[in-house]
Protein backbone atom coordinates (compact mmCIF):
# COMPACT_ATOMS: atom_id res chain seq x y z
CA UNK A 1 0.00 0.00 0.00
CA UNK A 2 2.83 2.25 0.62
CA UNK A 3 5.19 2.38 -2.08
CA UNK A 4 9.37 4.05 -1.00
CA UNK A 5 9.20 6.63 -3.37
CA UNK A 6 12.99 6.60 -2.61
CA UNK A 7 14.81 6.38 0.78
CA UNK A 8 13.28 8.67 2.83
CA UNK A 9 9.56 9.68 0.99
CA UNK A 10 6.63 7.16 0.95
CA UNK A 11 3.88 7.25 -1.34
CA UNK A 12 0.59 6.28 -1.05
CA UNK A 13 -1.35 4.39 -3.83
CA UNK A 14 -4.67 5.10 -3.24
CA UNK A 15 -5.65 1.52 -2.18
CA UNK A 16 -8.01 1.05 1.26
CA UNK A 17 -6.59 -1.50 3.66
CA UNK A 18 -8.92 -4.39 3.86
CA UNK A 19 -9.27 -3.83 7.52
CA UNK A 20 -10.86 -1.24 6.97
CA UNK A 21 -13.60 -2.14 4.11
CA UNK A 22 -14.19 -4.80 6.58
CA UNK A 23 -14.53 -2.69 9.59
CA UNK A 24 -16.86 -0.03 7.37
CA UNK A 25 -18.63 -2.82 6.22
CA UNK A 26 -19.64 -3.90 8.53
CA UNK A 27 -20.79 -0.37 10.57
CA UNK A 28 -22.92 -0.18 7.27
CA UNK A 29 -25.00 -3.17 7.27
CA UNK A 30 -25.18 -2.59 11.11
CA UNK A 31 -26.92 0.76 10.73
CA UNK A 32 -29.13 -0.85 7.76
CA UNK A 33 -29.88 -3.65 10.15
CA UNK A 34 -31.35 -0.93 12.60
CA UNK A 35 -32.81 1.29 10.33
CA UNK A 36 -35.26 -1.64 8.63
CA UNK A 37 -35.67 -3.66 12.36
CA UNK A 38 -36.42 -0.66 14.61
CA UNK A 39 -36.05 -2.92 17.76
CA UNK A 40 -32.59 -2.56 17.89
CA UNK A 41 -32.74 1.46 18.03
CA UNK A 42 -31.02 2.97 20.91
CA UNK A 43 -30.79 6.60 22.05
CA UNK A 44 -28.32 8.15 19.88
CA UNK A 45 -28.76 6.50 16.94
CA UNK A 46 -29.94 8.09 13.46
CA UNK A 47 -32.02 5.96 10.47
CA UNK A 48 -32.79 6.85 7.12
CA UNK A 49 -35.57 5.24 5.64
CA UNK A 50 -37.57 6.03 2.70
CA UNK A 51 -40.99 7.68 3.98
CA UNK A 52 -43.37 4.67 2.43
CA UNK A 53 -41.67 2.25 4.81
CA UNK A 54 -41.08 4.55 7.51
CA UNK A 55 -44.64 6.34 8.22
CA UNK A 56 -45.97 2.81 9.03
CA UNK A 57 -43.98 3.21 12.21
CA UNK A 58 -43.97 6.60 13.11
CA UNK A 59 -46.90 7.80 15.82
CA UNK A 60 -47.71 11.73 16.34
CA UNK A 61 -46.91 13.24 20.05
CA UNK A 62 -49.71 15.95 19.25
CA UNK A 63 -53.65 15.05 19.30
CA UNK A 64 -54.35 16.89 15.48
CA UNK A 65 -52.35 19.06 13.13
CA UNK A 66 -53.84 22.31 11.70
CA UNK A 67 -54.46 21.48 7.80
CA UNK A 68 -54.14 25.20 6.63
CA UNK A 69 -50.56 24.88 7.98
CA UNK A 70 -50.32 20.95 5.91
CA UNK A 71 -51.51 23.03 3.10
CA UNK A 72 -48.79 25.49 3.62
CA UNK A 73 -45.99 23.16 3.99
CA UNK A 74 -47.07 21.53 0.99
CA UNK A 75 -46.70 24.35 -1.19
CA UNK A 76 -43.49 25.66 0.21
CA UNK A 77 -41.67 22.38 0.22
CA UNK A 78 -43.51 19.81 -2.05
CA UNK A 79 -43.30 21.69 -5.43
CA UNK A 80 -40.77 18.87 -6.68
CA UNK A 81 -39.19 15.45 -5.27
CA UNK A 82 -35.82 17.83 -4.94
CA UNK A 83 -36.93 20.30 -3.54
CA UNK A 84 -38.93 18.32 -1.02
CA UNK A 85 -35.92 15.78 -0.38
CA UNK A 86 -33.82 19.10 0.21
CA UNK A 87 -36.16 19.87 3.03
CA UNK A 88 -36.03 16.41 4.76
CA UNK A 89 -32.62 16.80 4.43
CA UNK A 90 -32.35 19.96 6.65
CA UNK A 91 -34.95 18.96 8.88
CA UNK A 92 -33.92 15.32 11.11
CA UNK A 93 -37.14 14.32 12.75
CA UNK A 94 -36.70 13.58 16.46
CA UNK A 95 -38.29 10.56 18.12
CA UNK A 96 -38.97 8.97 21.19
CA UNK A 97 -38.86 5.25 21.45
CA UNK A 98 -41.21 4.16 23.58
CA UNK A 99 -43.63 0.62 24.45
CA UNK A 100 -42.78 -1.97 22.36
CA UNK A 101 -39.92 0.05 20.40
CA UNK A 102 -42.44 2.25 18.87
CA UNK A 103 -40.61 5.44 17.47
CA UNK A 104 -42.92 8.80 18.80
CA UNK A 105 -42.63 12.17 16.65
CA UNK A 106 -41.23 15.12 19.18
CA UNK A 107 -40.95 17.76 15.67
CA UNK A 108 -42.01 18.46 12.42
CA UNK A 109 -45.89 16.62 12.75
CA UNK A 110 -47.02 19.26 9.74
CA UNK A 111 -43.72 18.57 7.45
CA UNK A 112 -43.87 14.75 7.49
CA UNK A 113 -48.14 15.64 7.09
CA UNK A 114 -47.42 17.31 3.98
CA UNK A 115 -44.85 14.97 2.80
CA UNK A 116 -47.69 12.25 2.74
CA UNK A 117 -50.01 14.88 1.48
CA UNK A 118 -47.71 15.31 -1.78
CA UNK A 119 -47.58 11.26 -2.38
CA UNK A 120 -43.61 11.07 -2.37
CA UNK A 121 -43.16 7.65 -0.64
CA UNK A 122 -39.55 7.18 -2.18
CA UNK A 123 -37.79 10.23 -0.27
CA UNK A 124 -35.81 9.48 2.60
CA UNK A 125 -36.60 10.73 5.70
CA UNK A 126 -33.83 10.75 8.55
CA UNK A 127 -34.66 10.00 12.25
CA UNK A 128 -33.18 10.95 15.46
CA UNK A 129 -33.24 9.29 18.75
CA UNK A 130 -33.51 11.72 21.51
CA UNK A 131 -34.68 9.59 24.01
CA UNK A 132 -35.52 5.66 24.40
CA UNK A 133 -38.14 4.64 27.10
CA UNK A 134 -38.21 1.18 28.03
CA UNK A 135 -39.87 -1.06 25.67
CA UNK A 136 -42.15 -2.95 28.00
CA UNK A 137 -43.55 -0.36 29.72
CA UNK A 138 -46.82 0.18 30.05
CA UNK A 139 -48.57 3.30 28.15
CA UNK A 140 -49.75 4.94 30.87
CA UNK A 141 -45.80 4.63 32.52
CA UNK A 142 -44.60 6.10 28.35
CA UNK A 143 -47.20 9.02 28.82
CA UNK A 144 -46.50 10.18 32.29
CA UNK A 145 -42.83 9.71 31.49
CA UNK A 146 -43.81 11.66 28.25
CA UNK A 147 -45.22 14.61 29.65
CA UNK A 148 -42.27 14.50 32.74
CA UNK A 149 -39.57 15.45 29.59
CA UNK A 150 -42.85 17.54 27.54
CA UNK A 151 -42.55 15.87 25.08
CA UNK A 152 -46.36 15.92 24.38
CA UNK A 153 -48.51 18.43 22.05
CA UNK A 154 -52.19 19.50 23.47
Amino acid sequence: MLHEKSSSTRLYDGRIPWVAVVFLASAWVTLADKCHNFTQLQRGDSCHQHWGKLKWHLHPTQSSVGKAWVIQKYEKYMKSKDDAQGELDDKPVPVVLGPNHDMWLLDHHHLLSALDFSGFDDLSVTVNVVCAFDPNESMEQFWVKMQAIHGVYP
